[in-house]
């Protein structure tokens, strides 16, 4: 697919199997529709309905990347990085190759959560990870993802969608 302003993108396309639930992907298209665009919200592209009559829909979505967040969850639990263990936050440090952990407690003085987590942390995660080529991740990112997946919900909230 081509955007005029950009170029081509990358789609997925949905469909329904023969004799399977076509009236719910229906809903699924209209509710969409209903909603707009939101960042935080796969993108609805389009879709074909040449054949509705023969029980053939195509729905064209925006592409993620990773497929969905439960499937790569579940597909990549091994390289979740537990830096919350037993109340207390490890933090690796990445240097040149060289691993240790600093170990900030509750009973540290002046520690807060956000403190131990600095954005910097998580960035040298991720140049660790690029460099191993792995999928890791930590608490921060699944926070990160938590906000991402609030803020769409509030979205469909706001449009006041019910399924």
């Amino acid at each position: 697919m081509e955007r005029p302003d950009e170029g081509p993108i990358s789609v997925a396309i949905k469909t329904t199997k023969p004799h399977s639930d076509l009236r719910g992907l229906l809903k699924e298209v209209k509710v969409m529709m209903f909603v707009g665009e939101h960042s935080k919200i796969v993108g609805l592209m389009g879709c074909c309905t040449t054949n509705l009559r023969d029980g053939e829909l195509f729905v064209v979505l925006e592409f993620c990347h990773n497929g969905s967040m439960e499937r790569y969850l579940k597909s990549n639990k091994s390289n979740f990085v537990n830096l919350v263990q037993k109340g207390q936050i490890y933090v690796p440090k990445f240097d040149h190759g060289s691993n240790y952990e600093c170990n900030l407690s509750p009973e540290s003085a002046n520690v807060e959560y956000v403190q131990a987590m600095p954005q910097e942390l998580h960035l040298a995660m991720k140049e660790e990870s690029n460099n191993k080529n792995s999928n890791a991740f930590d608490i921060h990112q699944l926070i990160m993802w938590s906000i991402d997946i609030a803020e769409g919900m509030e979205w469909l909230a706001m449009k006041k969608v019910s399924i």
